[in-house]
């Protein structure tokens, strides 16, 4: 269908659909008139749509991942792990365990005690123990070797991947 452009006069063609919905008002992005926000706009627009304010908000019924973000943008990080002051903090532990948004109910420690504090670590160590029982050519015990390698590995961040045709873990 035929239409005149608001800001040349030109007639120009457009669908049935932007006609109804008053979309085809311009021939081209030339005549379009410029709609640049000055900065004070966005920022004053920005702050209208946060956190409840915005129509997408979805309150405690957020996801994990997405509730981990929004925490890792409230919660400074420090410097160092808060339970053992010395290694550096990566992950955000969930203090009661219950994933509620609020601050005070997360802390950062670093991978280690992190694990430790889960309950992952002895996980990986009760797993490894029951998989070399399992295995009937190659039996491991723990020894202070296997005990001290595994704490290294813990330090270095190694996670363990699949176990082995053998049945064992392989970092």
């Amino acid at each position: 269908m035929k239409t005149y452009c608001l800001t040349c006069g030109k007639v120009f063609s457009a669908s049935p659909y932007r006609l109804q919905r008053h979309l085809a008002k311009y021939c081209s992005l030339e005549c379009r008139p410029n709609h640049n926000h000055t900065e004070a706009f966005k920022l004053r627009m920005s702050k209208l749509h946060l956190a409840e304010k915005n129509p997408m908000w979805k309150g405690d019924r957020v996801g994990y991942s997405s509730l981990h973000g929004w925490i890792k943008r409230r919660l400074p990080k420090p410097k160092i792990c808060r339970r053992c002051n010395t290694r550096p903090s990566y992950d955000l532990c969930n203090i009661s365990g219950k994933y509620k948004r609020d601050l005070l109910d997360w802390e950062w420690l670093c991978r280690r005690c992190h694990m430790l504090k889960d309950g992952r670590l002895i996980k990986i160590t009760k797993n490894i123990i029951e998989v070399s029982k399992r295995s009937r050519r190659h039996p491991i015990t723990m020894t202070d070797e296997i005990k001290t390698r595994m704490s290294e590995s813990a330090k270095k961040k190694v996670k363990f991947r699949k176990r082995g045709s053998n049945g064992r873990f392989y970092a």
